[in-house]
């Protein structure tokens, strides 16, 4: 078995335990930029994740130390990119301040954790 393997059967370990804490949250993938905004797909697409409220320094977009308030554990591969913007819970939309996570041999994300 090789280390893609134990980190996939090892993430979806964590899910299966993890189920009666998780919460829905609702991504929207950006597709692009008009008159100076970001566009969205039309279409959003649900995911159980983690989320802890803890604070955090990381490094932001700027590429400077940000005080991260939020954090949300996707346990599942995913594509996501700063731009993308997730609903959380309350509604709230807040713009993402990082993504870290360990990329799979095809280039996707195991589990990314977005910082906000």
């Amino acid at each position: 078995m090789g280390l893609s393997s134990v980190i996939g059967n090892a993430i979806a370990t964590a899910k299966s335990v993890t189920s009666s804490i998780q919460v829905s949250i609702t991504r929207r993938a950006c597709t692009g930029w008009s008159g100076g905004n970001r566009t969205y797909s039309a279409t959003s697409t649900s995911h159980s994740v983690l989320i802890e409220h803890k604070e955090k320094m990381v490094r932001g977009r700027d590429d400077q130390s940000q005080l991260s308030k939020t954090q949300v554990y996707f346990l599942e591969p995913l594509n996501l990119t700063m731009e993308d913007e997730i609903t959380l819970p309350d509604s709230s939309k807040p713009q993402i301040m990082a993504i870290d996570g360990l990329l799979n041999p095809s280039g996707v994300m195991y589990n990314p954790t977005v910082y906000f």
